[in-house]
């Protein structure tokens, strides 16, 4: 269930840098009709060009919830169990200053950690109405070791295309990681391991 969510929450994070606010000729557009999200909208594109692929992403609806993950239950106080997620980072590339090394992947992984464990030395400039909205979440990214098909690999793909620079929706970027990185050729799933 959490590895459902957290992936729901990367999908919808991985797109947002397509979404906008639809233009009108020269009028301002009110609150309610900007679309905030435009996940639903890949998500239908995706069930009707790759079938395939959306039937393997989404193949297991929400399993029975306890009520420990029905609404309101994020105001429960912190349990100390922290959850740990592996990760992978698929880096496109065109043999250029975009291949990122190891280390800076690295760096950003400590980042991600830092912030989702509210580790971050600036967490006393809050602004006051924001204070109670900050939170240690008690989970832990780490990289992830094994490979959809069992290879063990350094939770880092390398893939070179020259999509690297597309800013459109994602999806040939998408289309180059499952067809040509240096790990594994094929959807990555989230598996339980």
């Amino acid at each position: 269930m959490r590895k459902l969510v957290f992936s729901m929450t990367l999908l919808c994070g991985f797109t947002s840098y397509s979404q906008g606010i639809p233009q009108k000729s020269q009028q301002l557009v009110s609150p309610q009709e900007v679309e905030k999200c435009s996940q639903h909208h890949h998500m239908q594109q995706m069930q009707l060009n790759d079938p395939a692929r959306f039937a393997t992403i989404f193949k297991d609806p929400l399993p029975n919830q306890s009520s420990k993950y029905k609404p309101g239950a994020g105001t429960e106080k912190l349990t100390g169990l922290i959850y740990t997620i592996p990760v992978v980072f698929h880096i496109i590339h065109n043999n250029g200053s975009e291949n990122i090394s190891d280390a800076q992947v690295q760096d950003a992984l400590n980042i991600l950690n830092r912030d989702y464990r509210k580790l971050n030395p600036d967490t006393s400039a809050i602004v006051a109405a924001f204070q109670g909205d900050a939170a240690d979440v008690e989970i832990r990214f780490v990289f992830a070791t094994v490979a959809p098909n069992g290879a063990c690999f350094s939770g880092i793909t390398r893939t070179v295309s020259t999509t690297t620079n597309d800013g459109s929706d994602g999806e040939t970027q998408v289309a180059a990681v499952v067809s040509g990185n240096n790990v594994y050729q094929g959807v990555w799933l989230i598996t339980a391991t």
